[in-house]
């Protein structure tokens, strides 16, 4: 979502698993209600839907600004939480790769991950320039560039999901939207990182055997 910021408990309640924000409309009290709800966040950096065509300069300046976001919004910058940067269109040329390239340097020298949104094409061709994406969020639009990534990690479903009460996923399964807003389903088809991965709760270690002292034959008891 842009500007929905659904409710936390609600999103917990339907049982949405993580969620996606954009930087350029950050909020950041309700990024500590879904934290505090056990909900991982992923950041998305988008200036807009074919900014990528501007190439390799744009690319430098988008992922640094996007850094400084995120810094200001105090996403860990240790390696773990990827930012997400888009290109939401069927249209690709040569600089849309160099975008990419340039960003992907400006993202992890901030101490970020590095994503993508789009088609199999702009995967594939940024890839053959050199990315290397930690996160590949797949566009439901099949008809862009090759369709889906086969190894993208999440799949974006419904635009706008607004129509509820129970609107259809792209595989058919119901969400019940309602009171979310204006928001976009997702599915994940791969383990992925985000920022507060949910660690499983270590068991108890195991209580030691029962050791039993040898026992005497003369007694009849344990010595």
């Amino acid at each position: 979502f842009l500007s929905a910021y659904p409710d936390a408990a609600l999103l917990q309640s339907r049982g949405v698993r993580f969620v996606a924000a954009y930087l350029k409309n950050w909020n950041g009290a309700k990024i500590a209600e879904y934290m505090a709800h056990s909900i991982p966040v992923i950041p998305i950096g988008e200036v807009s839907t074919t900014r990528a065509e501007a190439g390799a300069t744009a690319g430098t300046i988008d992922g640094l600004r996007w850094v400084g976001n995120a810094n200001g919004a105090g996403i860990p910058n240790n390696k773990t939480v990827p930012i997400i940067m888009t290109h939401d269109s069927s249209k690709w040329t040569d600089a849309c790769g160099d975008y990419f390239v340039a960003a992907e340097k400006a993202v992890r020298g901030g101490g970020f991950l590095f994503g993508i949104y789009g088609s199999k094409q702009a995967v594939d061709e940024s890839k053959a320039k050199g990315c290397k994406f930690d996160l590949i969020w797949a566009t439901n639009a099949y008809a862009w560039g090759g369709g889906r990534h086969p190894e993208a990690h999440v799949w974006q479903g419904g635009h706008n999901s607004v129509t509820g009460p129970t609107n259809p996923m792209w595989n058919g399964a119901p969400l019940d939207v309602t009171g979310m807003g204006n928001i976009d389903t997702n599915v994940s088809k791969l383990p992925f990182p985000a920022w507060l991965q949910v660690t499983p709760v270590k068991p108890p270690a195991p209580a030691p055997p029962v050791v039993f002292p040898p026992f005497d034959p003369a007694k009849g008891l344990y010595s």
